[in-house]
């Protein structure tokens, strides 16, 4: 009787995120945490993209690797820092997966100034100034009346 071998070499599973990015916002001046899970056979390489371009680690970016976790962690955040971020994990099996959020930065204490110049009578009416993130929309309005010079105690339609 004849007896068959097979001597397959191991099985490579190609990279899985089975913990995805979740949608943040953050806060200007403060730091935020990015981390997903990603399963598959070892090495896995990951890089972070922001918009589309390759980040590097620096001082404002850190990254890292391990125990199936992809970290980033974005310091002293500014304007510029909003836009999309992008996890790719990247093995053996030829094959990639990657998965995106996008970054959000909110102020915190600001005021809003609407600043209206060489004002005329057809800015006349109301206006809203609309707050809103995660936990409702606040609105408050102003009425815009004019004056003009010329109707200091006149009686003309135009001035009323």
């Amino acid at each position: 009787q004849g007896e068959a071998r097979a001597n397959s070499p191991d099985l490579i599973i190609p990279p899985k995120f089975t913990k995805k990015l979740k949608k943040m916002d953050s806060i200007k001046g403060s730091f935020v945490h990015l981390e997903c899970i990603v399963s598959g056979s070892h090495p896995i390489s990951i890089q972070w993209y922001k918009d589309g371009q390759e980040i590097t680690a620096s001082e404002k970016h850190k990254y890292s690797f391990h125990d199936n976790t992809a970290f980033l962690e974005i310091n002293k955040l500014e304007g510029t820092d909003s836009g999309s971020y992008t996890c790719e994990a990247t093995n053996k099996a030829g094959s990639s997966e990657s998965c995106s959020i996008e970054l959000k930065l909110c102020h915190v204490n600001k005021v809003a100034t609407l600043k209206l110049t060489n004002v005329d009578l057809s800015h006349r009416g109301r206006y809203t100034c609309q707050a809103k993130n995660e936990s409702g929309v606040e609105k408050c309005f102003g009425l815009l009346f004019l004056i003009l010079d010329e109707c200091f105690g006149s009686q003309s339609p135009l001035c009323s």
